[in-house]
């Protein structure tokens, strides 16, 4: 990929929409030509609609179709739809993919010379409730990783249980999810999905989510359900706003002395300032308290530390 070639229409961020269509034809052809749909720059779209006659998904004009490298009889379960009203071919890289189950683009922006890696997943759960690529998709994440990049982004569906994502109602937990888990902090990956938001309504659980790195979270400016851009599946979509001209905080100069700390006042000005314990259920009741508890640290801190 060229290196002075990046995302132009002087574009300050990234719009993304992340769908599972159930395999419907009438659900593709809707958000391809939707008007809403036109403010996304790449839709990542799971289950998409496959054409056996034109073996392809659904071509577009305003889209540019990357779908994964097909063996004979083979879907792909994935599908990603460039804008190209918005990015131009010059400006992304189609990534090899192990499956038909992964597909991945390297975009290059104007904040960096190393390209922001997207990738789209489907983890397939088979009728026995195994998961028969697992260990490929693990491995391909690993490899995206490992590439240069200024930031990854990975999304899909995962078909997944983990108290991590799910709502509190939701008492399924996946041995795999685990694994799943293990594998993205390797890489230094977080959710950016909110921890409890519904996907798939029908069972009241997460199953689409969206991975980034340290640097992509704090350059997301909005990560939810994309209420407006309901075309009508099971799943909801999840749309993604990245900022790519991050906010440059300044660096703060001031410090605390711990070594000249008054430890015996301040466990007792620790006791004066925590907030009474009582059970927290809710999210939102986990939030205060722990805001609360942070809160009493940094006073018993100004209180006894120079």
């Amino acid at each position: 990929m060229n290196s002075d070639l990046s995302l132009t229409n002087n574009s300050e961020t990234i719009n993304i929409i992340s769908y599972n269509l159930r395999k419907n034809r009438e659900i593709t052809h809707s958000i391809l030509n939707d008007p809403t749909s036109a403010k996304y720059h790449i839709l990542l779209l799971q289950e998409q609609y496959f054409s056996t006659y034109t073996k392809s998904s659904l071509m577009h004009q305003t889209w540019t179709l990357v779908q994964p490298k097909l063996q004979d009889g083979q879907r792909p379960h994935v599908a990603i739809y460039i804008n190209n009203r918005k990015i131009p071919k010059n400006c992304y890289e189609i990534l090899d993919s192990p499956n038909q189950d992964t597909a991945a683009i390297a975009l290059k922006t104007q904040t960096s010379s190393d390209p922001l890696l997207i990738a789209n997943i489907y983890n397939l759960r088979d009728s026995q409730n195994r998961f028969p690529h697992m260990a490929e998709m693990l491995t391909y994440i690993q490899q995206l990783g490992q590439r240069p990049n200024s930031g990854i982004m990975i999304a899909g569906d995962f078909n997944l249980h983990h108290p991590l994502w799910n709502a509190i109602e939701c008492r399924t937990h996946d041995a795999a999810a685990n694994t799943l888990l293990e594998k993205m902090s390797q890489i230094n990956l977080r959710l950016l999905t909110p921890p409890g938001m519904i996907t798939f309504p029908r069972s009241s659980t997460s199953l689409d989510l969206i991975w980034g790195d340290d640097g992509l979270k704090y350059q997301t400016l909005k990560c939810g359900i994309a209420k407006n851009n309901d075309h009508g599946s099971d799943h909801l979509p999840i749309e993604i706003m990245l900022n790519l001209k991050p906010h440059q905080f300044e660096a703060h100069t001031r410090g605390f002395n711990y070594k000249k700390t008054d430890w015996q006042t301040f466990e007792a000005k620790l006791v004066q300032f925590l907030p009474p314990l009582k059970p927290a259920r809710t999210h939102d009741e986990i939030d205060t308290l722990a805001k609360e508890i942070t809160n009493a640290l940094q006073k018993s801190i100004e209180k006894t530390t120079p």
